[in-house]
């Protein structure tokens, strides 16, 4: 957990979700993360903040990411990363 005064590393795409959290692809620090704006708090959503070619499957928030530039999710609540 970050707060949103520590800034970004290379935001390329913004979504609001369904539960007005901002999803925010990070492209420099191969994240996504969450902004909670009734806490004002940035959570990583997605990633591991190092970036990885290799593919992997597994839990969002230990699976590395390479240099994602969209973010964007459904009615039902999936989020879909383009990386």
């Amino acid at each position: 957990t970050t707060t949103f005064a520590t800034g970004l590393n290379g935001p390329v795409d913004v979504w609001l979700g369904n539960n007005d959290f901002v999803y925010i692809a990070e492209y420099n620090g191969c994240t996504i993360a969450r902004f909670n704006s009734f806490s004002n708090e940035i959570f990583r959503f997605a990633g591991t903040g190092v970036c990885s070619d290799t593919p992997m499957q597994g839990i969002a928030t230990v699976t590395p990411l390479s240099n994602p530039i969209a973010v964007c999710g459904d009615s039902l609540g999936n989020i879909y990363i383009t990386d």
